[in-house]
């Protein structure tokens, strides 16, 4: 992963999202195999950051990871124990378009 921030500090719009992808992937295998659930949810929280940012300056191209990763996000604070959180995180979501929305239609992409 420090080779991934480099090269994403570096070089934010060649490999942000890559970073981005690689922390929620990282943190899946982790949570779904029952090891560090605080170092996952740091590691998706990361990623929920990348892409939110990404998905505000090309919604088309990265809202949908930013929605998945927001899911993800609110489904391991549920397994933290934080559901207050996740819930909170859930009711944001339930305002936003489907993660396969397109700004370009108003709707669902086919």
């Amino acid at each position: 992963m420090a080779l991934l921030r480099r090269l994403a500090a570096a070089n934010p719009a060649a490999h942000e999202p890559g970073l981005a992808r690689a922390l929620r992937v990282a943190a899946e295998v982790h949570a779904d195999a029952g090891y560090d659930l605080p170092w996952a949810l740091r590691m998706t929280a990361e990623a929920a950051e990348i892409y939110t940012r990404l998905a505000s300056e090309a919604p088309t191209a990265h809202g949908g990871q930013a929605r998945a990763v927001a899911e993800l996000l609110a489904d391991l604070l549920d397994r933290a124990g934080l559901t207050d959180q996740a819930d909170g995180l859930r009711d944001v979501l339930s305002g936003l378009p489907p993660a396969d929305w397109s700004p370009h239609t108003g709707t669902a992409r086919a």
